[in-house]
């Protein structure tokens, strides 16, 4: 969903980019507070004057939570407003959010029947606004390697039996790419496989190291059917005893490894990799720390070496991302 303002701006660019640069972006505003406090001036002011600095202060002060107010309320006016547009029933019904969250606490109601009925607007509301300001803010603005290691239990380590149900037997937590639109999960998954070897041009014997391996289908099927040298790092203990097991035999290597402190090891090929993938992983960077990510990645990968890089992103507008070359 893009939400514009009458000059075009795309309110969820301005939200990213407040999130990145928030360091500079704080600092910015303190130091024009300082400003507007110390130019205030003395005591022998006329009352016109202090009027005038008093005023100024008060708006400097304002600014930052003005402006991150307005742009949190545009959000949430304008997913209100799209869902209006279309057909949903946005004021005698809750919101999609809202309605599974009930059917979590109490039980009633069919899963199936709010997921697909069409009835629930998928709505910003109360519960992404409490999203937004406990959680994704805490692990954007303020992120740490600390946070990348809170967030697995939740995540990932809720029992495989259960992911197994459902995301099939490739276990595979990220998009599927569908061909003609009628193939199984498992067979969108093998197929987006497919394409990213294709992608980065895979060939036997080349390393790589695969940012985020979940639960090993992808290191498996690079390894086994492209002949290529496979490393995959989690940080799920869970994922790792699964993905070992997968790939038990076949000479590929799985580790328990924070993606952003990877370089302190020593059993890594010295000259870098082959190739590099990370697919939907780089959301637990968090943005704050995303060229740090980056640039992580650039060190470990050969000079004339191939990153693919694919995000889960905000906007519907985002599509599948292909190989970069260095």
């Amino acid at each position: 969903m893009k939400i514009t303002n009458p000059f075009g701006v795309d309110v969820f660019e301005l939200v990213l980019w407040l999130v990145e640069f928030s360091p500079y972006v704080i600092g910015s505003y303190v130091a024009l507070v300082c400003y507007t406090l110390t130019s205030v001036g003395g005591p022998g002011l006329s009352p016109k004057k202090s009027a005038v600095h008093s005023t100024r202060l008060a708006c400097a002060s304002l600014l930052l939570p003005g402006l991150i107010l307005g742009l949190v309320g545009s959000v949430i006016v304008g997913s209100w407003e799209d869902a209006y547009v279309r057909g949903y029933d946005i004021f005698h019904r809750p919101s999609l959010r809202a309605k599974l969250e009930e059917y979590i606490e109490t039980g009633e109601s069919d899963l199936t029947h709010v997921l697909e009925s069409g009835k629930y607007a998928p709505t910003f509301g109360l519960h992404e606004v409490g999203y937004l300001m406990r959680d994704l803010l805490r692990h954007t603005v303020l992120h740490s390697d600390e946070h990348n290691e809170g967030n697995i239990d939740e995540g990932y380590n809720k029992g495989n039996d259960w992911f197994k149900a459902t995301l099939g037997s490739s276990m595979m937590y990220t998009t599927g790419l569908y061909k003609m639109g009628k193939e199984t999960l498992e067979e969108a998954q093998d197929y987006k496989i497919d394409y990213v070897a294709d992608a980065i041009q895979l060939e036997p014997g080349m390393t790589v190291l695969d940012i985020g391996s979940g639960w090993g289908y992808l290191t498996n099927r690079l390894t086994e059917k492209y002949g290529a040298n496979v490393t995959g790092i989690t940080l799920s203990r869970e994922q790792l005893a699964y993905a070992t097991e997968l790939n038990e035999n076949n000479g590929a290597k799985i580790h328990l490894q924070d993606a952003m402190q990877i370089k302190e090891r020593d059993d890594l090929p010295r000259d870098g990799f082959d190739r590099i993938t990370s697919l939907e992983m780089a959301e637990h960077v968090g943005i704050r720390r995303y060229q740090e990510f980056l640039g992580l990645v650039h060190d470990m990968l050969k000079d004339d070496g191939v990153f693919y890089f694919q995000v889960a992103g905000l906007r519907r507008a985002w599509r599948y991302e292909g190989g970069f070359p260095r």
